[in-house]
């Protein structure tokens, strides 16, 4: 049947939001031995392109810090001790230009003539200002929605549109936008394809600067569609407890997100081909595990996985069982676009390893 399909404002909010600035689960790193000393509250700010000032309260009893310094989660490298209680900042001047950076401050002092240290949190900054991404769906005739999602909350992001990927590109939109912008962009000729990419701006220690062009995302002025492209790459005739699918989304699609928690426990049926149709000769219960960029290095799953237009992704799933994989499958999955919250579908295959996500909604 068909519905009125609302926004998808609150599921790319929950999915593309920005990285948390502060916190205690980023990297395992340890100076040196554990003692009972405080943690620092830690701030970031940028000054340029290329420092960031660290900043903390003092704690008590500590007679100096250290800080480490990370471009990722976890490779955590020191930069700099400081001596004394009172010292509770640090100017970073060795940043890369528009780059990323976490932080992480340990006091210390001395027990019974060694150096302990206490716990730390993390904050994270950016120096300078990173280009951001956009994200475009069809939002109705004449209508498409836009998402702009900016490296910090100080961002300010100008989005330009063409009629042609290389052509020339207007300005449409250029507002503050705290983390993430919204924007729909209306008024358009219907079924027309249209281009947008944008630049993000930020003032630091007075000087405004720009960054480089985002992507550049193209979508059609027409009702909102989604349609994912599956191919299994399971053998047909072997028992096996791991099934792995290549998803592509079109890219005329709207985003959709693959549920985490709602894919826990899904059933797969599967059989042989019987004359016009398909017997299912039986069923096993499936666990979605992990994803992968290039179906090579597989990322452990924990939350709900964003799927953008144009995008592939592979899917493992696993079972406690070991099931004899026959040519023909149906493979249940919970998906999220356009607003709705769980849309049951299913990973339709045909005899030929190809398929595509299908659902009970026309769209």
């Amino acid at each position: 049947m068909r519905r009125n399909l609302k926004v998808m404002i609150g599921i790319l909010a929950a999915v593309l939001m920005l990285t948390t600035s502060f916190g205690f689960a980023a990297g395992d790193v340890r100076p040196g031995p554990d003692g009972k000393v405080g943690t620092p509250q830690v701030t970031a700010k940028a000054l340029s392109q290329t420092s960031i000032k660290v900043s903390w309260k003092a704690v008590k009893s500590a007679k100096g810090y250290v800080v480490y310094r990370s471009r990722t989660e976890d490779d955590y490298k020191w930069i700099k001790t400081l001596y004394g209680a009172s010292k509770t900042s640090f100017v970073d001047k060795s940043c890369k230009k528009n780059t990323s950076y976490r932080y992480k401050v340990f006091a210390f002092k001395y027990e019974n003539g060694q150096r302990v240290y206490g716990e730390s949190d993390w904050v994270s900054e950016v120096a300078g200002v990173k280009q951001p991404e956009v994200i475009v769906w069809p939002a109705g005739e004449g209508r498409i929605r836009l998402y702009g999602n900016c490296k910090t909350e100080d961002d300010k992001i100008a989005v330009y549109r063409s009629t042609a990927k290389n052509g020339k590109y207007k300005k449409i939109v250029a507002k503050k936008a705290d983390g993430q912008l919204y924007y729909l962009d209306k008024g358009l000729k219907k079924d027309e394809i249209y281009y947008y990419k944008a630049k993000a701006s930020r003032t630091l220690s007075g000087k405004t600067y720009t960054s480089p062009w985002s992507n550049t995302a193209s979508a059609q002025a027409s009702n909102v569609s989604v349609r994912i492209d599956v191919e299994d790459l399971n053998h047909a005739g072997q028992k096996t407890d791991t099934f792995v699918y290549k998803l592509t989304m079109t890219e005329k699609s709207a985003p959709a997100a693959i549920l985490f928690a709602e894919n826990q426990g899904r059933f797969i049926w599967y059989g042989q081909k019987e004359t016009e149709s398909s017997h299912w000769t039986s069923s096993t219960i499936l666990y979605l595990d992990s994803y992968s960029a290039d179906g090579k290095s597989f990322v452990k799953m924990t939350e709900d996985y964003l799927l953008k237009p144009g995008e592939t992704v592979y899917l493992k799933f696993l079972s406690k069982d070991q099931a004899m994989y026959y040519d023909y499958c149906w493979l249940g999955l919970s998906v999220s676009f356009a607003g709705l919250p769980n849309i049951e579908g299913s990973l339709t295959m045909n005899g030929n390893g190809t398929g595509r996500y299908t659902d009970d909604y026309d769209v």
